[in-house]
């Protein structure tokens, strides 16, 4: 059963809302970080990566975990964290394009954790939800809140759109222009409206996050008395999630016939010129492929052709697959398989995975100079394909979505003692 509770936590002084947050990874290069690291000894990077300000920490070792405490102790000596009294929150993102994401900074409990009332389309590697449970013991706190998703119902949605509660808590302009606001809300019976309404949801969907989620639930699952503490989530609308695709650069795989292999396997395909690259859009069901001599809009519902038939041969008829349904599963069954003798996306040496922000233009010119052999350009999932997956608790294959928004470190740190 879900259950939503108020929770404490630390955050930035006004004089510390620059310096102190920061992203973690994925949004910004390493490069940037480790430069931030070396530049910013305020800032939260050195708590989760202090071997961007150490590089000879070995991540995972005793060492590591002693660092990360040292450099947390040193913002906390300084007084740049300041404890707030149990609440719930709201969080504002107003990105550069005045686009406004809101949602509910609430704490998840420890048993709704376990119980599965948070529905995940990702698996997890145990080496790293462990690093993750080590780091959470050590500094007794969690900097990140985990994305999750739902359909809102209107009490939450016109709570949100009609927020007039005065100046925020904290307020910081990160690297990319993209501004973060926190109000805290304390009253009683405002926090008990919120909670219930989100309770009555019945279950949330991990978005992003699904490695903390699991370290989470391993460190309150082997504490005395977890009952009152949880995992702090940011919750939005699901209409206000922004899904991306990973593209896929493949090197090493020579010089393919693949408009013979698409004619063979009978697959509906378009030619598109290198002019059409500025303005062309990759729709659910279509694959856009790269390559230096042509660029082949590939229908991956394959019609009635070779394709589709092997798809709908691997498993007996029991009824709507979500996964098998993806475009990414599509392409790694198929085409990797057969036309590129690829059989293991996650860890093959030959692909690199690349956000779907990416210029079309700027992946022609990686094929044109010889920096790889072709790029796999795919339509981001929709929301309702990554409920499906969630709900038939399937996994989607590496590297499917990239997810925003994506939050701060030290922004907001849920307290564990």
């Amino acid at each position: 059963m879900l259950k939503i509770l108020p929770f404490v936590a630390l955050t930035p002084i006004a004089e510390a809302q620059q310096s102190v947050p920061c992203y973690g990874s994925g949004k910004m290069s390493q490069e940037y970080l480790e430069r931030l690291a070396r530049e910013n000894a305020d800032s939260f990077i050195r708590v989760i990566k202090p071997q961007y300000i150490e590089p000879n920490i070995e991540q995972g070792s005793v060492e590591f975990y002693a660092r990360s405490d040292y450099y947390f102790q040193k913002i906390m000596e300084k007084g740049l964290l300041e404890k707030q009294v149990s609440a719930v929150y709201i969080y504002e993102q107003e990105q550069p394009n005045r686009i406004v994401v809101r949602g509910f900074i609430v704490s998840v409990s420890a048993k709704s954790i376990l119980d599965g009332s948070l529905k995940k389309h990702e698996n997890t590697l145990e080496i790293l939800e462990n690093r993750l449970v080590k780091q959470i013991a050590t500094l007794k706190s969690m900097a990140e809140p985990v994305l999750l998703v739902q359909k809102l119902p209107e009490s939450l949605t016109g709570y949100l759109a009609n927020l007039t509660i005065g100046k925020p808590l904290v307020e910081t302009i990160d690297a990319l222009d993209y501004i973060h606001r926190l109000w805290p809300i304390t009253s009683q019976s405002v926090v008990e409206s919120i909670i219930h309404d989100i309770e009555n949801l019945g279950s949330l969907y991990i978005a992003d996050g699904h490695h903390r989620v699991s370290a989470v639930g391993k460190y309150l699952d082997g504490i005395d008395s977890p009952a009152a503490l949880g995992l702090m989530v940011l919750l939005v609308n699901e209409q206000d999630m922004i899904i991306k695709s990973f593209h896929r650069i493949i090197s090493g795989i020579g010089d393919l016939d693949f408009l013979d292999f698409f004619i063979q396997k009978q697959t509906q395909f378009t030619i598109i010129s290198d002019w059409e690259l500025d303005s062309i859009s990759v729709s659910t069901n279509c694959v856009l492929l790269i390559t230096r001599s042509v660029n082949i809009m590939v229908d991956m519902d394959f019609g009635s052709g070779e394709l589709n038939n092997q798809i709908h041969s691997r498993t007996p008829d029991i009824g709507f697959d979500a996964v098998e349904n993806l475009e990414v599963y599509k392409i790694e069954s198929l085409i990797f398989d057969q036309l590129m003798g690829i059989q293991n996306t996650s860890n093959d040496e030959r692909i690199t995975f690349v956000r779907g922000d990416t210029p079309l233009q700027t992946m022609k010119k990686l094929v044109l100079t010889g920096s790889c052999d072709c790029v796999l350009v795919l339509p981001a999932n929709t929301v309702q394909q990554i409920r499906d997956v969630a709900d038939q608790n399937l996994i989607m294959p590496p590297k499917s979505t990239w997810i925003e928004p994506k939050l701060l470190t030290g922004f907001i740190t849920q307290v564990f003692d």
